[in-house]
């Protein structure tokens, strides 16, 4: 898991940068931005986690 977290960041950038370039509406960039953000941020919390339980067996 902890691999395909640094690509499923870039996925998570290009959907901002995309969601940038077609509205320019703020709140709703401002909104994609946020939501991805907290996703990749539990991901992560989840891999370490699971890093963490795997290293104590």
């Amino acid at each position: 898991m902890k691999d395909n977290l640094s690509l499923v960041g870039a996925i998570c950038l290009l959907i901002v940068t995309i969601v940038n370039f077609s509205t320019d509406n703020q709140l709703i960039t401002g909104t994609v931005g946020g939501i991805l953000f907290l996703f990749v941020l539990i991901l992560n919390i989840k891999s370490r986690l699971d890093n963490k339980k795997a290293n104590k067996k």
